[in-house]
């Protein structure tokens, strides 16, 4: 054999050698790129989805509880007023909308669960204990609600005093921190920062 021959079959074992390690590299980065594109696609939605269950949950101001209070002061003064006192019927009616209007409170957290889950499945590990925490917060949170629902539901007349934990300002403190954290993983995870 000459030494071109040989100098020619190592180039090409060396051309074929760096087109292969280039074919896994590109696969690499293809798969890398895919994993980071379905990610954003998954946390875009996400974000929009808790942005619209937020919203929700804020009171429509005709159907919040001090509108709720107002027709209930209003009915009570009208039986008062009346010939025929009926306070039973006016405090009913208020309860019943006060538990209605709670119990509407709560549909939002149910689908906060349902959108955590969705986004699990392609979560980093340290996304994932977040999502997790997060999680946890909003059943805890629900329970807490459910528990003071029953409780209130039980009486004629409800006792307020069921429902003074519900959304206690730490637990609001640690929502917030949390999602703020989780964004700032989401935005890393997806080549922002």
């Amino acid at each position: 054999m000459t030494t071109e021959l040989i100098i020619s079959i190592v180039i090409a074992a060396a051309g074929w050698i760096w087109a292969i390690i280039q074919f896994f590299t590109n696969r690499r980065w293809q798969k890398k790129d895919y994993v980071q594109q379905q990610r954003y696609e998954a946390y875009k939605g996400f974000m929009g989805k808790m942005d619209s269950i937020s919203e929700s949950m804020r009171n429509d101001p005709t159907k919040s509880v001090f509108s709720m209070i107002k027709e209930f002061m209003a009915s009570l003064l009208a039986s008062i007023t009346s010939d025929s006192f009926d306070a039973g019927t006016a405090t009913l009616t208020f309860t019943n909308q006060l538990l209605d209007l709670t119990q509407k409170s709560c549909e939002p957290l149910q689908q906060i669960n349902g959108e955590i889950n969705s986004i699990k499945l392609i979560a980093s590990d340290v996304l994932l204990d977040k999502l997790d925490e997060l999680q946890a917060l909003n059943q805890d949170l629900y329970n807490e609600m459910m528990l003071a629902l029953k409780a209130v539901g039980k009486e004629q007349i409800p006792d307020f005093q069921e429902l003074k934990t519900v959304g206690q300002q730490e637990r609001w403190k640690r929502f917030e921190s949390l999602y703020s954290e989780i964004r700032t993983i989401m935005r890393k995870e997806i080549g922002i920062q």
